[in-house]
């Protein structure tokens, strides 16, 4: 693999042409790296501008790249602008459709070397397992084929703190924690996170699949004076109803809702001044927010998702896992609201995600 070395004029163009959830972040993080080395960093993005979370995520690198916008790219629309731009290494952070596209074309017509960036090395669980288990089969065939391709590296995305063996090499979610003991202190004041109460967290973007309406439910059961927050922006699928129900909550005092997009400092700050961090997921895949719990001392309540099961255990007594059930759930709160503030178990780096891509 030829590595981005100090010094080196190379050109690295990233793909990123979603900028909702972490991919901007993901490209931030790239491009900080490679300015670093010296590189010319070139960003395609989509056709129209998404002022919030550029603004968010790009700011402190925007004057120092070179951004593209343009219609959704297809495979051979990449290849054609890595030679525009004359790249020497094109970086795909969200590329499961490119790769298994890649796996029918068997060849990498653009400029460079291609990393691309699997998100979720097996299929999203449904109530077939039969039929899971066969889509999962498919995906790692093709992996495996886009793996052995020329020019083409092929990493697995696996959660901070992750540790193992893995079918194929990985890039471990990047950590970074950008606020300060003091930005806590003021989020708490400013937000009012009475001290007298247990405070939960549900963060990022917020969508049906982080089952909030379940620990909403769950919360009925546990005793122990408790707060919940919500930070990140709520997506359309939150139903009325719990939209209601959480309004009813912020007028009782017992919730505190942010529905817009996050700055990275205050997402960063939430995760710190939050005793428990709440991750109940439908969907498989690693949790950056679980890496910033770990590295931030957070205690963590997972549920559902297999990938979280696994996580959390690895990451020792950082927090417990249960199942998407009221009852599991509501008992797992209830014990986290027991326990003392676990120390962090990882530290804030993104060497294991930039180094493994670039």
């Amino acid at each position: 693999m030829n590595s981005l070395r100090q010094g080196n004029p190379n050109t690295v163009l990233v793909v990123e042409q979603n900028p909702t959830g972490h991919r901007l972040f993901y490209v931030r993080v790239l491009a900080d790296a490679a300015l670093a080395t010296g590189a010319r960093v070139v960003v395609l993005l989509g056709p129209d501008p998404a002022p919030e979370p550029e603004q968010v995520h790009l700011a402190s690198v925007i004057d120092s790249i070179e951004v593209l916008r343009r219609p959704l790219m297809s495979l051979d629309d990449v290849a054609r602008i890595s030679h525009e731009v004359e790249a020497d290494r094109v970086v795909i952070p969200d590329a499961d459709r490119f790769a298994l596209r890649l796996a029918v074309r068997r060849h990498w017509a653009g400029s460079g070397r291609l990393s691309l960036l699997i998100m979720r090395e097996s299929a999203q669980p449904t109530r077939y397992p039969l039929v899971d288990r066969l889509k999962t089969l498919l995906r790692s065939t093709a992996f495996s084929r886009v793996a052995r391709l020329q020019n083409v590296d092929l990493r697995v995305l696996k959660s901070a703190g992750w540790a193992g063996t893995a079918r194929f090499p990985v890039a471990v979610d990047p950590v970074v924690i950008a606020s300060s003991d003091q930005s806590v202190a003021h989020f708490r004041t400013e937000y009012g996170m009475d001290g007298e109460r247990y405070w939960f967290a549900v963060l990022g973007a917020i969508s049906a699949r982080k089952n909030l309406d379940l620990i909403v439910e769950a919360l009925r059961n546990v005793s122990l004076p408790w707060g919940l927050l919500v930070a990140g922006q709520l997506d359309e699928d939150i139903t009325e109803e719990l939209r209601v129900r959480l309004g009813s909550m912020v007028s009782e005092g017992s919730a505190i809702v942010l529905d817009r997009l996050l700055t990275d400092d205050e997402l960063d700050t939430a995760v710190r001044a939050a005793d428990c961090l709440v991750l109940a997921h439908s969907n498989e895949g690693p949790s950056g927010l679980l890496g910033k719990a770990a590295a931030s001392g957070t205690r963590v309540v997972a549920a559902g998702a297999q990938s979280l099961r696994r996580d959390v255990t690895a990451l020792g007594g950082l927090g417990e896992w249960t199942h998407l059930d009221e009852a599991a759930l509501a008992a797992v709160l209830h014990r986290a609201t027991q326990q003392p503030r676990p120390r962090a178990v990882l530290p804030a780096t993104t060497s294991a995600f930039t180094d493994a891509l670039l």
